[in-house]
């Protein structure tokens, strides 16, 4: 086995193998970040916000529209 990357015939990307192990480890795609977000420096997306995880008032008709089941519902 050599030090050599290979090349995968599916992406035409390197592909390099690390010796005593079955895993692959390819670059990412060109134009990407290779680092992930650090914990520290997260970004809180747009849609990310209290309302959509739920944590809103009871203000809405969400109770009245519970309580407006059909009556086979039982």
């Amino acid at each position: 086995m050599s030090d050599v990357p290979a090349v995968s015939q599916a992406t035409g990307m390197p592909v390099t193998r690390l010796r005593g192990s079955r895993r692959v480890v390819r670059p990412g795609a060109p134009g990407t970040d290779p680092t992930p977000q650090s914990v520290e420096d997260a970004v809180r997306a747009a849609e990310d916000t209290d309302t959509s995880w739920s944590t809103r008032s009871s203000d809405s008709n969400d109770d009245q529209l519970k309580q407006d089941v059909p009556p086979h519902w039982g």
